[in-house]
């Protein structure tokens, strides 16, 4: 539970359930026992409230059975199933996976990569209708033909915001492209990838003492700039929410969250943003994006 004297009714509003944890995929790549450890502790933890579902591959659902037996909870964890490309092989997996972990797992969603419309069809047909399905497409120029093969089916899509090299971070106006042609087509999405900071920055792009550092886009950025837009922003504004890199330019309250002093979204806007546009993001490590916002002062 949320301690509502500690935070914004906006930022509850905001991050409630948003980020779903992949500790086993890079760059943190933890075993499944520390990843299970983990999950099973921010689920008990005080900021169990941002806390989303648990990320696996298709090919570690039973890992994850296995390794998570060991663990008590109070309640059935939510399962994030990264499909394989033989989406009926995947479907089946996690039909299996379900019928073995009644109350205790339930894997509710997938997430496929796809790379046609004909793929994209394949898929569709292999997964139940009651079982969430995001599909990461690319941003490219098939972009909007994609989109509209997906228009009706009720499923979301999925854009990767990172990963571990500099040139895996779309530009900002790529971001705002994507999320305005699914806003467009009331179709949801999920981001994943990158999104381990707050605020954009620039920060170390893994974990390993050498690595790579550069601009990294802020999870607030992403999520308010999808705020904004249902509000009325226009594209240009957007950009600017998504580049914003001062966390002091964001003010949020009980009522909604303001920037820059000038622009405001009320709750009803962030109440759609979450429902009809960035349902969560994926993220390997799920105290450093709460630590951070304690640095920011957004949580006590």
């Amino acid at each position: 539970m949320v301690d509502s004297k500690n935070i914004a009714k906006s930022l509850e509003s905001l991050l409630g359930g948003a980020v779903d944890y992949a500790g086993l995929f890079p760059p943190a790549k933890l075993s499944m026992e520390a990843s299970v450890a983990n999950y099973a502790e921010y689920s008990r933890g005080g900021d169990s409230w941002m806390l989303g579902r648990f990320v696996v591959s298709a090919s570690r659902l039973f890992e994850l059975s296995e390794v998570s037996a060991r663990v008590e909870s109070e309640r059935p964890w939510r399962v994030i199933c990264i499909g394989e490309p033989d989406h009926r092989g995947t479907a089946a997996t996690i039909s299996e996976f379900n019928d073995k972990n009644v109350g205790r797992l339930i894997c509710d969603m997938v997430e496929t990569k796809i790379l046609s419309k004909e793929d994209l069809a394949a898929a569709l047909s292999a997964f139940p209708t009651d079982m969430e399905q995001f599909y990461e497409i690319a941003p490219d120029e098939n972009l909007g033909e994609m989109l509209d093969a997906m228009r009706f089916s009720g499923q979301g899509a999925k854009i990767r915001t990172g990963g571990i090299t500099e040139n895996a971070f779309p530009e900002g106006d790529v971001i705002v492209r994507f999320v305005r042609s699914c806003f467009e087509r009331g179709i949801a999405f999920k981001a994943t990838a990158g999104l381990h900071h707050p605020i954009r920055c620039v920060k170390p792009l893994t974990y390993e003492p050498d690595g790579p550092t550069g601009p990294m886009h802020g999870f607030l950025n992403v999520f308010l700039m999808c705020a904004f837009m249902a509000a009325g922003a226009d594209d240009g504004t957007l950009k600017e929410i998504l580049l914003e890199e001062d966390a002091n330019g964001f003010s949020f309250t009980d009522d909604g969250v303001s920037w820059r002093g000038t622009l405001h979204v009320d709750l009803a806007a962030i109440g759609i943003t979450r429902e009809k546009m960035i349902r969560s993001f994926g993220s390997c490590s799920f105290s450093e994006p709460v630590t951070e916002l304690r640095e920011f002062r957004l949580l006590n």
